[in-house]
Protein backbone atom coordinates (compact mmCIF):
# COMPACT_ATOMS: atom_id res chain seq x y z
CA UNK A 1 0.00 0.00 0.00
CA UNK A 2 2.86 2.39 0.80
CA UNK A 3 4.35 1.57 -2.58
CA UNK A 4 1.08 2.52 -4.28
CA UNK A 5 0.94 5.79 -2.35
CA UNK A 6 4.51 6.64 -3.33
CA UNK A 7 3.73 5.85 -6.96
CA UNK A 8 0.67 8.11 -6.90
CA UNK A 9 2.68 10.91 -5.29
CA UNK A 10 5.32 10.47 -7.97
CA UNK A 11 2.70 10.68 -10.72
CA UNK A 12 1.16 13.72 -9.07
CA UNK A 13 4.53 15.51 -9.06
CA UNK A 14 4.99 14.73 -12.76
CA UNK A 15 1.52 15.94 -13.69
CA UNK A 16 1.49 19.24 -15.46
CA UNK A 17 -1.58 21.30 -14.83
CA UNK A 18 -2.45 24.42 -16.74
CA UNK A 19 -5.29 26.76 -16.21
CA UNK A 20 -6.59 29.23 -18.70
CA UNK A 21 -9.06 31.80 -17.56
CA UNK A 22 -10.47 33.84 -20.41
CA UNK A 23 -12.64 36.07 -18.23
CA UNK A 24 -11.84 39.68 -19.10
CA UNK A 25 -11.61 41.63 -15.82
CA UNK A 26 -11.73 44.98 -17.66
CA UNK A 27 -15.37 44.37 -18.64
CA UNK A 28 -18.03 45.58 -16.20
CA UNK A 29 -19.51 42.78 -14.11
CA UNK A 30 -23.09 42.49 -15.37
CA UNK A 31 -23.85 39.39 -13.31
CA UNK A 32 -24.24 41.09 -9.93
CA UNK A 33 -27.72 41.66 -8.57
CA UNK A 34 -27.11 45.39 -8.42
CA UNK A 35 -28.10 46.83 -11.80
CA UNK A 36 -28.34 43.54 -13.65
CA UNK A 37 -31.32 42.26 -15.59
CA UNK A 38 -32.81 40.01 -12.90
CA UNK A 39 -36.45 40.02 -13.95
CA UNK A 40 -35.96 40.52 -17.69
CA UNK A 41 -37.67 43.93 -17.62
CA UNK A 42 -34.73 45.90 -19.06
CA UNK A 43 -33.74 44.21 -22.33
CA UNK A 44 -31.17 46.88 -23.23
CA UNK A 45 -28.47 45.54 -20.87
CA UNK A 46 -25.91 43.34 -22.59
CA UNK A 47 -25.64 39.66 -21.71
CA UNK A 48 -22.57 38.79 -19.66
CA UNK A 49 -19.76 37.20 -21.63
CA UNK A 50 -19.32 33.49 -20.98
CA UNK A 51 -16.56 32.53 -18.58
CA UNK A 52 -14.59 29.49 -19.74
CA UNK A 53 -11.82 27.81 -17.74
CA UNK A 54 -9.88 24.67 -18.64
CA UNK A 55 -7.29 22.52 -16.88
CA UNK A 56 -5.28 19.66 -18.33
CA UNK A 57 -3.92 16.67 -16.46
CA UNK A 58 -2.18 14.19 -18.75
CA UNK A 59 -4.82 13.45 -21.42
CA UNK A 60 -7.87 14.59 -19.43
CA UNK A 61 -9.35 18.07 -19.58
CA UNK A 62 -11.56 19.68 -16.94
CA UNK A 63 -13.69 22.45 -18.44
CA UNK A 64 -15.84 24.89 -16.45
CA UNK A 65 -18.27 27.18 -18.24
CA UNK A 66 -20.43 29.86 -16.65
CA UNK A 67 -22.79 31.36 -19.22
CA UNK A 68 -26.23 32.81 -19.92
CA UNK A 69 -29.01 30.30 -20.68
CA UNK A 70 -29.72 29.97 -24.41
CA UNK A 71 -31.63 27.52 -26.53
CA UNK A 72 -29.30 24.83 -27.86
CA UNK A 73 -26.29 25.91 -25.77
CA UNK A 74 -25.42 22.36 -24.68
CA UNK A 75 -25.62 21.16 -28.29
CA UNK A 76 -23.23 23.96 -29.37
CA UNK A 77 -20.72 23.01 -26.67
CA UNK A 78 -20.87 19.28 -27.41
CA UNK A 79 -20.53 19.88 -31.16
CA UNK A 80 -17.50 22.11 -30.59
CA UNK A 81 -15.84 19.49 -28.37
CA UNK A 82 -16.51 16.88 -31.05
CA UNK A 83 -14.90 19.16 -33.65
CA UNK A 84 -11.83 19.41 -31.39
CA UNK A 85 -11.72 15.57 -31.33
CA UNK A 86 -12.32 15.36 -27.59
CA UNK A 87 -14.20 12.42 -26.06
CA UNK A 88 -16.69 13.30 -23.33
CA UNK A 89 -16.31 11.42 -20.07
CA UNK A 90 -18.70 13.42 -17.88
CA UNK A 91 -20.95 16.45 -18.20
CA UNK A 92 -22.87 18.31 -15.50
CA UNK A 93 -25.22 21.21 -16.20
CA UNK A 94 -26.60 23.13 -13.23
CA UNK A 95 -28.89 26.16 -13.35
CA UNK A 96 -27.59 29.12 -11.38
CA UNK A 97 -30.53 31.41 -10.78
CA UNK A 98 -33.08 31.90 -13.53
CA UNK A 99 -30.78 33.05 -16.32
CA UNK A 100 -27.37 31.38 -15.88
CA UNK A 101 -25.85 27.91 -16.32
CA UNK A 102 -22.83 26.37 -14.63
CA UNK A 103 -21.44 23.62 -16.88
CA UNK A 104 -18.66 21.22 -15.90
CA UNK A 105 -17.17 18.84 -18.46
CA UNK A 106 -14.47 16.20 -18.21
CA UNK A 107 -13.12 15.22 -21.62
CA UNK A 108 -10.35 12.97 -22.92
CA UNK A 109 -7.84 13.91 -25.63
CA UNK A 110 -6.92 11.30 -28.19
CA UNK A 111 -3.35 10.09 -28.61
CA UNK A 112 -2.86 12.17 -31.77
CA UNK A 113 -4.64 15.23 -30.38
CA UNK A 114 -2.59 18.44 -30.67
CA UNK A 115 -5.18 20.82 -29.19
CA UNK A 116 -3.96 23.30 -26.57
CA UNK A 117 -5.76 24.56 -23.48
CA UNK A 118 -5.94 28.08 -24.90
CA UNK A 119 -7.27 26.64 -28.16
CA UNK A 120 -10.04 24.79 -26.33
CA UNK A 121 -11.00 27.87 -24.31
CA UNK A 122 -10.99 30.17 -27.34
CA UNK A 123 -12.97 27.72 -29.46
CA UNK A 124 -15.64 27.27 -26.78
CA UNK A 125 -15.94 31.02 -26.17
CA UNK A 126 -16.42 31.63 -29.90
CA UNK A 127 -19.09 28.92 -30.07
CA UNK A 128 -20.92 30.36 -27.05
CA UNK A 129 -20.93 33.88 -28.51
CA UNK A 130 -22.57 32.79 -31.79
Amino acid sequence: MEKAIKELEKQNKKAVMMEMNEHDESQPDTTSSCGSNIDGANESLPLPEPEVKARVLEKQILINIHCHKQNGIIYKIMAQLHNLQLSLLSTTVLPFGNFTLDITIIAQMGDESKVTVSGIVQSLREALLM
